[in-house]
C-alpha cells in the first residue's frame, strides 16, 4: 500500500516536471518561429533606409525636378499623383502628395528617390509583406507599393491627411532614439484583416524628413495560434499591456475591438488569471503550474512587437493521461504483492506450519515410537534444533 501511494505521488511529480519542461520548449520554438517574421521585416526596413540615403545623396537636384515634373500631376482634388507610365501601381510604387507639402529641393529629391527605392524593393518583398512604403514629413507625401491596390487613388484627400501611427512613429518626438519601431495593431476595414506596421525614421543632415516601413498582416499568425496545438490545449497571444491579440474563443470580439482586446472589458476571469500568472515570468521562456487557472502555463516573448506567446495545458488533461499510467503501475504493484503473499504463504506452510504440526502431534503422543520417528531432524535452523532436542528427550523417556 505504501509503495502504491509513493508510486502515485512520485508519478504525479514526474508528470508535473515533464509537462512544464515540454510546455517551455514548445513556446520557445513557436515564439521564435513567429519572431522570425517580424525580425526579418525589421531588417528589411533598415536595408531600404540605407538604400534611400545612398541614392538620395547621389541624386542631382536638377535631375530630381525634371523627373518630378514627368512623373506627377496635380489632380482635381488637389492631390498630386503619378501619371502616364509612372501610374502602373502593379509594377511600381504609387505616389500621393498633399497640397500642403513644401516643395523645396529636399522634397523633390526625397520623392523621386523614394519612388525608385520603393519600386525596386516593393515587388521583391510583395510575397512577404502587405506593402512597402516611404512617407515624407508625416503624410505630405506617401510612396507605397502594393500590387493589389493603388493607394494614391483608393483614398481621397481626407483619408490621405490622417496622421497614422506608422508615420508619426518616426518623428523625433515619438522616436528620440531614431530606431525601428512597431505600431499597435489596427483592423483594416477595406480588406477585413488585422495588421501592424514596422518602421524606421529617415534623417538627412540631422533633420527628420520621413520614414520607411512595411505593413504586416497577422492573420496567418493568428490562425496558427488558434489551430496548431494539442487536443484540449490552446494558445493565447497577449501584447505587452496584457491585451488579447489571439485567442480562439474570443476571435470575433478581438476583431471587433480592432485587433487587440482589453482583458478588463471581457467577462472571462480565466484570461486575467493566466495573464497574472505569466506577466512576470522570464520573457525568454518560462513555465508555471497554476492551480488557480487549473493549467500548466508557459510563455515566451515574440521579438519585434514584444508580444507574449502563451501555451495553456489544462491540468485535468495531463492528469487523465498520468492517472492511466499510474493505475497501471498500481495494478502491477498489487499483482506483484499478491504473488509475493502466495509465495510467502506456501513457504510458511511447508517450512514452518507442517513441521510445527508434526512436533505438536509428537508431544501429544510422546510414548508412541512411530509418531516420534516421523519428526524430521535434518534441518539446521532453530526449528531443527528444537525437534532434534525433543526427539532425544523422547528417546530418553522411552528408555
Amino acid at each position: 500500500i505504501c509503495t502504491c501511494i509513493y508510486a502515485y505521488f512520485h508519478n504525479i511529480e514526474i508528470y508535473d516536471k515533464e509537462t512544464l519542461e515540454y510546455s517551455e520548449k514548445y513556446v520557445i520554438a513557436r515564439a521564435d518561429r513567429e519572431s522570425d517574421f517580424f525580425m526579418n521585416a525589421e531588417s528589411n526596413v533598415k536595408i531600404i533606409q540605407k538604400d534611400f540615403l545612398r541614392k538620395f545623396a547621389s541624386t542631382e537636384i536638377d535631375q530630381a525636378k525634371k523627373r518630378f515634373d514627368e512623373m506627377l500631376l496635380q489632380e482635381k482634388d488637389t492631390v498630386w499623383r503619378a501619371q502616364g507610365i509612372y501610374a502602373d501601381y502593379k509594377t511600381q510604387a504609387s505616389i500621393a502628395i498633399l497640397p500642403t507639402a513644401k516643395f523645396d529641393d529636399t522634397f523633390y529629391k526625397s520623392v523621386v528617390t523614394a519612388f525608385d527605392v520603393a519600386s525596386q524593393h516593393g515587388p521583391a518583398l510583395r510575397d512577404h509583406y502587405f506593402n512597402t512604403y516611404i512617407s515624407m514629413f508625416i503624410n505630405d507625401a506617401t510612396i507605397l507599393y502594393n500590387a493589389e491596390l493603388d493607394y494614391s487613388r483608393m483614398n481621397g484627400i481626407k483619408e490621405l491627411m490622417i496622421d497614422y501611427e506608422c508615420e508619426t512613429g518616426a518623428s523625433p518626438q515619438n522616436n528620440p532614439e531614431r530606431k525601428t519601431f512597431f505600431t499597435n495593431i489596427y483592423f483594416d476595414q477595406s480588406i477585413q484583416k488585422g495588421m501592424l506596421s514596422v518602421g524606421i525614421p529617415i534623417d538627412i543632415d540631422g533633420k527628420w524628413i520621413g520614414g520607411v516601413g512595411h505593413d504586416l498582416l497577422i492573420d496567418e499568425m493568428v490562425k496558427r495560434s488558434d489551430d496548431i496545438n494539442l487536443p484540449g490545449s490552446y494558445n493565447i497571444i497577449y501584447n505587452k499591456k496584457g491585451d488579447l491579440i489571439a485567442y480562439k474563443e474570443l476571435k470575433s470580439e478581438i476583431e471587433k475591438s480592432g485587433g487587440q482586446l482589453d482583458i478588463r472589458n471581457i467577462n472571462d476571469p480565466k484570461i486575467k488569471i493566466i495573464w497574472d500568472s505569466i506577466k512576470n515570468l522570464n520573457p525568454n521562456g518560462a513555465s508555471v503550474k497554476s492551480n488557480e487557472a487549473h493549467a500548466y502555463i508557459a510563455a515566451k516573448r515574440i521579438s519585434g512587437p514584444d508580444w507574449l506567446f502563451v501555451k495553456v495545458l489544462p491540468i485535468p488533461l495531463v492528469m487523465a493521461k498520468a492517472e492511466s499510467s499510474i493505475i497501471l503501475v498500481i495494478l502491477i504493484t498489487l499483482i506483484a504483492l499478491a504473488i509475493e503473499l502466495i509465495i510467502i504463504h506456501r513457504i510458511l506452510r511447508k517450512d514452518v506450519a507442517e513441521p510445527l504440526s508434526d512436533l505438536i502431534l509428537a508431544t501429544q503422543n510422546i510414548y508412541e515410537e512411530p509418531q516420534i520417528a516421523r519428526i524430521p531432524t535434518s534441518r539446521n535452523d532453530e526449528l531443527g534444533i528444537l525437534t532434534h532436542s525433543f526427539k532425544n528427550m523422547a528417546n530418553e523417556v522411552a528408555e
